[in-house]
């Protein structure tokens, strides 16, 4: 749009606001109006209305309407796309990290254990909601109960336990997803000959505790 003609058209505005301009003045007005959206905000601030004569400005009247129906369109499609990218995004997030099974939300003590096998095999065993677990972090402890990559006191020539933590997709524990309490999962762990180890432990990092579930005899 040609802001010459925008500051013709506002120094028209106000004796058109008024009703006072000449007949042709007032169908330029309106003309240009209906395609510039910068003077109809002008005239709207200063309270006023397009004033037109259904014979003679049919024209202005359609091109008017369709703009407003092309822009609410707009800004719809706008909105509905902003809310799609936000709900991907969302679920994305949601799908895509992890977070700690809470230990007494989860029953933990009664549904996390460690078997051993015949031949010297360690498996973690969950049951009810822990089975629902979709990741196991491992964790390393020494003698004085400190956690490699943790504490910075760990002492990694006195190893003493290794330690796992469930973990479940955030998506999941919002609905806190709950197993069939019959329903049981077998974990291999580790051979317990692989390192000198005495005890097997669950790691709450959320609360920073741990809870032995086998030791060493």
């Amino acid at each position: 749009m040609n802001k010459n003609n925008c500051e013709v058209i506002k120094d028209l505005l106000p004796l058109y606001s008024d009703g006072v301009c000449s007949e042709e003045s007032r169908k330029i007005v309106a003309e240009h109006i209906s395609q510039c959206s910068e003077c109809m905000d002008e005239l709207e601030k200063m309270g006023g209305e397009i004033m037109l004569t259904a014979d003679k400005d049919v024209k202005v009247i359609k091109r008017i309407r369709r703009r407003i129906v092309i822009e609410r369109w707009l800004i719809g499609g706008a909105v509905a796309l902003a809310a799609l990218i936000f709900l991907w995004f969302g679920y994305f997030f949601l799908v895509n990290t992890d977070c700690s099974m809470d230990y007494e939300r989860y029953n933990l003590a009664e549904n996390v254990w460690v078997e051993e096998s015949a031949n010297g095999d360690l498996w973690l065993v969950t049951k009810g909601d822990a089975s629902a677990a979709d990741f196991i972090y491992p964790a390393i402890s020494d003698e004085n109960g400190n956690l490699m990559a943790i504490d910075d006191d760990f002492d990694k020539d006195k190893k003493k336990g290794y330690g796992v933590t469930l973990h479940q997709r955030k998506i999941d524990a919002l609905a806190k997803t709950s197993m069939s309490e019959e329903m049981e999962k077998r974990i291999f762990i580790k051979n317990k000959n692989d390192f000198e180890l005495s005890e097997i432990f669950y790691y709450d990092d959320e609360n920073d505790k741990q809870y032995v579930l086998w030791e060493r005899e």
